[in-house]
């Protein structure tokens, strides 16, 4: 599985919390995809998710929402909520899983372009 951002500053906030200051040690390319049809995007409704979905530690209930998605080869891409964003404050942000065994995705996705960019964190 792959996963993604609706935006560079999720991803990156996504990547500095699960690991750490270490990220700014090392010089990064942020790869921004391109979906061509936006209907094969499948998507986890948060009113449907349990009251602590987000808590830390993370429960298990988010990663076998998403094995089974995966299993299930429903659709290529699953849009689900970031767990480090308020949704009230931040409905329009999402991470986006990715099904690589799903056929056809070559059709579906493609990079559209790399960026280079660095954390840039204070001492």
């Amino acid at each position: 599985m792959f996963y993604a951002a609706s935006s560079a500053a999720l991803a990156q906030l996504e990547y500095l919390c699960i690991r750490g200051h270490v990220v700014g040690t090392q010089a990064w390319r942020m790869v921004i995809y391109e979906i061509r049809d936006e209907t094969s995007i499948g998507e986890i409704n948060p009113a449907r998710l349990p009251g602590d979905w987000n808590a830390l530690p993370h429960r298990l209930i988010t990663q076998e929402i998403g094995k089974q998605w995966l299993a299930s080869s429903d659709s290529p891409f699953l849009k689900v909520p970031s767990a480090r964003l308020h949704l009230q404050f931040f409905p329009a942000e999402f991470n986006l899983l990715i099904n690589p065994d799903f056929p056809e995705l070559r059709n579906l996705l493609t990079v559209s372009d790399t960026v280079p960019f660095s954390f840039l964190l204070n001492a």
